[in-house]
């Protein structure tokens, strides 16, 4: 067993998600612990140490031990700029002075001087005292200084210097520690020794304030969350050849240019979950492919179906022959009688600021799905993001879908969503209290739900609708509810009223939207996607108790 221990001397953590520089970091990645590591050594390599962090690299994902944490809101300060180049020409004055000072000095050092070393000192004292007589005069002389110049200087005073807005998000932890522990591997004695010795030079973790003590100790506290393939968090970690691809990339960088931390990513979950994960699920599947919104137009709640509808448009064109899985209809064109993919845009909801702004868009396949079952998929997303690849342009390029009246949106496919929006385990749960953020698509027409029905047909009316969200939670593979609660209006802070949203056609008549509100007798898990448009992003539901931060 090896473990790395680290205390957090302030009580706080302060790393910025890697994938939403409004958010803090939390648990701890393993790779910027890694990381942590090898500036330290950098600061004074040695084999020894060297070859301790490449046995660290090669290990396989510790395991982790992290207490829950509250989350500090991440208040915009504006920090001010240092810029010195009004003081170049200064500086360029003053360097013949420095020069000849430094020459003085050195010739007055020696004990013995010959005839030529006299004779140079002299020549040094006189170019010294010609130096200081220059630089006074040039600092007597009234100051040439053009209207450039004059604005760069003042804004070095307070009142005028520029200030550049910066965000320090950060956690605290209930418990100021944690831990990363990989409980097959032995190092050897002096493997230990060495990352303990380089452990106690480490004094910072993430962000310069967050000041840490590390140590190996011989004991290991039990484990909050280790790698599991299906597991709701995913995390950055070291591998093999860890430590020179940072060497590489600091050759470029040099600390002062932006970077992106090498790694691999690897899935985690809790520990005390596994007994949520026998609890009861629906029919689709929590291994989500997520594209987050890069740009273009903002749209909210209501743009919902319009959006889903352009993500399976595209996916269809840049698909070649489809698959029932992809498209939804079998081979005769009727629609399909097995779950397929559903396509589903994801809100900013449940925080007390949410707008209910659509984040990105989850690709969610039924629970179960094979590798090959999902390469038609892939295909599609490949080709699409072929051609939309530009010279230049990253692994996964931007991808523009249009929404017709409403604008287009840029969409880019991420491999580890960092805001909580576009976290499937924002969605998933388990959870005994769910929401609709979308409104339920009824299948069938209830009755007369208005209030100038008379009371017994509108009763009637809402009776008929809640059995029919009642099929239809049955029909995602969940169990009976104990409470089934409807309306117009949303739960959730950023949601909107039904009639907000375009209505769904069947036939002649438009489709009955109604929120719901779900209670079970135990936990269940999503996601939970309910009713008619259920594909297209409606019937979407939250867990209550899911954290609030988008």
């Amino acid at each position: 067993m090896f473990c790395l221990s680290v205390e957090l001397l302030t009580g706080r953590y302060v790393a910025t998600d890697y994938a939403d520089r409004g958010l803090a970091e939390w648990p701890p990645h393993p790779a910027r612990v890694f990381s942590a590591l090898v500036a330290t050594w950098a600061e004074d390599p040695d084999p020894q140490s060297e070859a301790a962090l490449q046995w660290l690299e090669a290990q396989s994902p510790p395991a982790l031990c992290a207490s829950p944490a509250s989350h500090r809101d991440a208040v915009t300060v504006f920090v001010p700029v240092n810029d010195t180049s009004v003081l170049g020409d200064l500086d360029r004055k003053t360097e013949p002075l420095r020069e000849a000072r430094a020459e003085v000095a050195a010739l007055q050092g020696l004990l013995a001087l010959s005839k030529a070393q006299t004779k140079a000192l002299e020549k040094a004292t006189k170019a010294l005292k010609a130096a200081e007589s220059d630089l006074n005069k040039a600092l007597m002389a009234p100051a040439k200084v053009s209207d450039s110049d004059l604005a760069s200087a003042q804004g070095l005073l307070p009142d005028g210097r520029k200030k550049m807005p910066r965000a320090f998000p950060s956690v605290t932890p209930q418990a100021p520690r944690f831990s990363l522990v990989w409980p097959d591997a032995e190092p050897e004695a002096d493997t230990r020794a060495a990352l303990d010795a380089l452990c106690a030079r480490v004094h910072r973790i993430g962000h310069s304030s967050s000041l840490v003590s590390l140590s190996c100790p011989t004991a290991a506290p039990a484990p909050s969350h280790r790698p599991q393939a299906d597991g709701g968090l995913t995390l950055r970690v070291p591998e093999a050849g860890q430590l020179l691809r940072l060497q590489q990339e600091f050759e470029g960088h040099q600390g002062n240019q932006p970077r992106v931390m090498p790694c691999r990513f690897v899935r985690y979950g809790e520990v005390g979950a596994a007994a949520a994960s026998e609890a009861p699920a629906s029919v689709f599947g929590e291994d989500w492919i997520v594209l987050r919104r890069l740009g273009g137009d903002r749209r909210s709640l209501p743009a919902t179906l319009s959006l889903a509808r352009a993500v399976r448009g595209a996916l269809l064109r840049h698909g070649g022959p489809t698959s029932e899985l992809l498209c939804g209809h079998a081979a005769d064109g009727a629609p399909s009688q097995r779950p397929h993919l559903a396509v589903v845009p994801l809100p900013f909801v449940g925080h007390p600021h949410a707008d209910g702004e659509l984040k990105g868009v989850a690709l969610v396949l039924p629970r179960g799905t094979t590798e090959a079952e999902r390469a038609p998929l892939w295909r599609a997303l490949g080709a699409w993001e072929a051609a939309s690849r530009g010279e230049g342009d990253a692994e996964h390029p931007p991808l523009c879908v249009t929404l017709g009246a409403e604008g287009r949106m840029m969409l880019k496919l991420i491999e580890a969503p960092g805001a909580v929006s576009l976290r499937p385990s924002t969605w998933t749960g388990p959870a005994t209290e769910w929401v609709s953020v979308t409104p339920v698509v009824l299948d069938r027409f209830p009755g007369d739900l208005r209030q100038k029905a008379s009371p017994a047909r509108r009763a009637a009316a809402w009776a008929a609708a809640e059995e029919i969200v009642r099929r239809a939670i049955g029909r995602v593979g969940l169990p009976e509810p104990e409470a089934v609660e409807l309306g117009l209006s949303p739960t959730l802070s950023g949601g909107r009223n039904c009639r907000d949203f375009p209505a769904l056609q069947s036939h002649d008549r438009q489709r009955l939207h109604l929120h719901a509100r779900l209670r079970f007798a135990a936990p269940v898990r999503g996601p939970i996607l309910l009713g008619a448009g259920r594909y297209g992003g409606y019937g979407l539901f939250r867990p209550l108790g899911a954290g609030e931060r988008s």
